[in-house]
Order: C-alpha cells, then sequence, then structure tokens
C-alpha cells in the first residue's frame, strides 16, 4: 500500500513538472525566432515531435496540416517540433515549404525538449488543454490514426466552452 502511495505521488510529481514545462516552454522556430509555446495556446495546443528521417513523422504532417487547417480557426493551435541533427537542419526549412506546412515549425536539434517531456520515439505528440495541462500523449502515427486525433480535438474543444 505504501509503495503504491508513493508511486502515485512520484507520477503526480511528474506529471505536474511536465505540465509546468509547457507552459515556460520556448524555442527557436525555422526562422531562427524565439518562439514560447503556451503563446500559441488558446483553446488547447498540439504538440508533435518529428524528424526528416522518419517515414511515420512525415506522412503524419501532411495529416496534421489539414487538421490545423480545421481545428485552428476554433482556437486550436498546433506547433511541429524538429528534432533533425544539427548537420540536417538547413534541409527542415525547405521540406516545410515544399510540403506547404503552415503551422509553426520550432527546432530541437539535441532533443532536449523531447527528453524533458519523456518523449522516446518519434512521431511523438501531445495534446495541451487550455490550462498548459497534458490531456493525451500519442506515440507513433498509422494512416487512420487521424480519426482518433479528430476525436481528442473534438473532445478538447467540447470540455473548453
Amino acid at each position: 500500500m505504501y509503495r503504491l502511495f508513493l508511486l502515485i505521488i512520484l507520477l503526480s510529481t511528474e506529471i505536474f513538472a511536465q505540465n509546468s514545462l509547457i507552459k515556460n516552454l520556448s524555442a527557436e522556430d525555422i526562422d531562427g525566432n524565439l518562439v514560447n509555446i503556451s503563446s500559441l495556446n488558446d483553446k488547447g495546443l498540439y504538440i508533435n515531435f518529428w524528424a526528416l528521417w522518419c517515414l511515420p513523422c512525415r506522412s503524419e504532417l501532411k495529416i496534421l496540416q489539414e487538421l490545423f487547417n480545421e481545428y485552428n480557426p476554433k482556437g486550436i493551435g498546433f506547433v511541429g517540433i524538429n528534432i533533425d541533427s544539427p548537420k540536417s537542419l538547413s534541409k527542415v526549412k525547405s521540406f516545410i515549404s515544399t510540403q506547404k506546412i503552415s503551422f509553426p515549425i520550432l527546432l530541437d536539434p539535441n532533443s532536449q525538449i523531447l527528453n524533458s517531456l519523456n518523449g522516446q520515439n518519434i512521431p511523438y505528440s501531445l495534446l495541451i488543454n487550455q490550462n498548459g495541462e497534458i490531456i493525451k500523449i500519442r506515440t507513433g502515427y498509422n494512416a487512420g490514426d487521424e480519426k482518433y486525433i479528430r476525436k481528442d480535438l473534438d473532445d478538447l474543444l467540447l470540455n473548453s466552452k
């Protein structure tokens, strides 16, 4: 019983620390501007970690662009955080341009942000509510997963009114 109590305390502390981190998180975008992630949050925020070498990530980015077009006017922000190495960062901007990705893309070349949020595999996505709390974590992407992402976004909108 005591161990269970300690585990609950540790998990609660970890979630609180992650939520605090989200509120104070900032990174450079692909143009070199410093962006505070919490400034992108109105009714919610979908954060997606990805890399050029990750094929599921590239597929998911196209879907996220469609979801951004649909949900951003409703108040949900989207941000992609690229974790490519400093050596390949120059390719990120041209990839984003050719894919016509219009939501903000931030850079995390040493995966410090990803690691601080306990991300281990990519794509790694977090859904954040309007209070800056992580309410959903998603790892990986398979064709068809967009219906689950859409449901999570719809639920977020219902709960943010």
